[in-house]
């Protein structure tokens, strides 16, 4: 995978790294051919800044960018929610990392100078030696560690839906989180731990013996169910979704006085992740149990999304930037295809039901459904479930385990005619007041 500057390399692991996120609006005409002047200019620019000594960037590409394209990210087209805040104004976003705040200027004057855009925004952040958030308390312990291309980037395998030009790329996501200090400093440490699901001194899970290694965590947890940890993990089958962060502090003052916090980012191979994680578990009120509460870092008014949005980081083996986004789609002919399930949950009123969509169990038969056809297969928590590859034929899709509160589907058929092909839509239906895990 080659979407440079996504996964963390030197500089972005130095902690003496600036960082600067350049929001920057399209101008003039949409035409096809005025895009490719500006993405030409735009990929020069940010081949120069990496040309310097300590620099690394990537850039997020929103929906405006792909509007008039062949090819454009599925997932961009309908976001998910930002549970609070407002959407960030940009159609594209530059992350730079830098050891010198000088680069970064000169980035900036640059970034200024790209025909077709205009410069919207800018967000400045650091890295830490400690390893910290603002808070006190050490970050990103659970991040993707031993899947983390699976994680991060789009395999077209598991995603058919996607245009072609993502395989390799990243979803990114972005959000502004403030922190209020004045407010959780005087909770103390032992409360601060309470709300987090961690110790201050060592990261280590308030449940476990201090110094437990985040990677002898067991699943499921004993912490407090609204505890930020036991919102966004480990809960057992739940932890086969991840996203990968990679955000900085920032501290500002203006007239309110200082303000600061997080400029939150991750990157994903499905903005499924980010929904689910946001807003599945940390903002529903109902997870794990009913009454839960949401995430109390948030809940408790101790931090507070500002605003985000949503980026595409193409991979860059291409003549410039996102150029593959703008050939024409011409599908390839292969033996054998994948058949990828997204499951859906409703209630008995057919409006969508925040609810665990993993571990559905899935197999495919002959026509005749006598016979099963490879391996059975299940869902994850973003509900998409892929098959082992199968020749190319006629197949009878069936669900073989349904929670008791869930009404089972009828079987699908599904003709499997290319390597790739649109995922296969099956709808559960749950009982109202159904708790969210199964």
């Amino acid at each position: 995978m080659t979407a440079n500057a996504v996964l963390p390399d030197e500089v972005s692991r130095d902690h003496k790294a600036l960082a600067a996120y350049v929001f920057l609006q399209l101008t003039g005409s949409g035409d096809v051919a005025t895009r490719v002047a500006t993405a030409r200019a735009l990929s020069a620019t940010i081949a120069t800044f990496r040309a310097c000594e300590g620099t690394t960037a990537c850039v997020g590409f929103g929906t405006g960018w792909f509007a008039p394209l062949p090819q454009r990210p599925v997932e961009l087209a309908a976001p998910p929610v930002i549970p609070q805040g407002t959407t960030r104004v940009g159609d594209v976003v530059v992350y730079a990392l830098s050891l010198t705040e000088e680069t970064l200027g000169e980035l900036l004057i640059n970034l200024a100078a790209v025909p077709g855009v205009v410069v919207v925004g800018v967000e400045r952040g650091f890295q830490r030696a400690s390893g910290r958030e603002l808070s006190g308390f050490k970050d990103g312990l659970r991040n993707a560690q031993t899947r983390r291309s699976e994680v991060v980037f789009v395999d077209r395998d598991r995603q058919p839906e996607d245009a072609p030009a993502t395989e390799g790329g990243t979803y990114m996501a972005f959000l502004k989180i403030r922190q209020n200090l004045a407010a959780w400093s005087p909770l103390g440490t032992a409360q601060q731990e309470q709300v987090i699901g961690r110790r201050l001194a060592d990261g280590s899970r308030n449940d476990l013996p201090e110094g437990t290694p985040i990677v002898d965590e067991p699943s499921p947890h004993g912490l407090a169910p609204a505890s930020h940890v036991a919102k966004t993990g480990p809960r057992g089958v739940h932890d086969r979704i991840e996203m990968f962060r990679r955000g900085v502090p920032y501290v500002t003052f203006g007239a309110t006085g200082v303000e600061l916090g997080l400029l939150f980012t991750s990157f994903q191979a499905s903005l499924s992740q980010f929904d689910v994680i946001v807003n599945h578990w940390m903002f529903n009120p109902n997870f794990p149990t009913p009454g839960t509460g949401n995430d109390q870092l948030f809940a408790g008014g101790h931090a507070t999304i500002v605003d985000g949005g949503f980026y595409f980081v193409a991979d860059e083996t291409g003549e410039f930037l996102t150029s593959e986004f703008f050939r024409v789609d011409s599908n390839s002919d292969h033996c054998y295809g994948r058949v990828v399930v997204r499951k859906h949950v409703v209630d008995t009123v057919q409006s969508g039901a925040l609810h665990e969509r993993g571990g559905f169990v899935f197999q495919l038969f002959t026509p005749d459904a006598s016979s099963p056809v490879g391996a059975v297969f299940e869902t994850d928590s973003t509900g998409r479930g892929v098959s082992e590859p199968v020749p190319f034929g006629t197949y009878i899709l069936r669900e073989l385990i349904v929670p008791p509160t869930m009404q089972p589907p009828a079987d699908t058929t599904v003709v499997v005619d290319r390597r790739r092909i649109a995922p296969v839509e099956i709808t559960n239906i749950t009982l109202p007041g159904s708790p969210y895990g199964r």
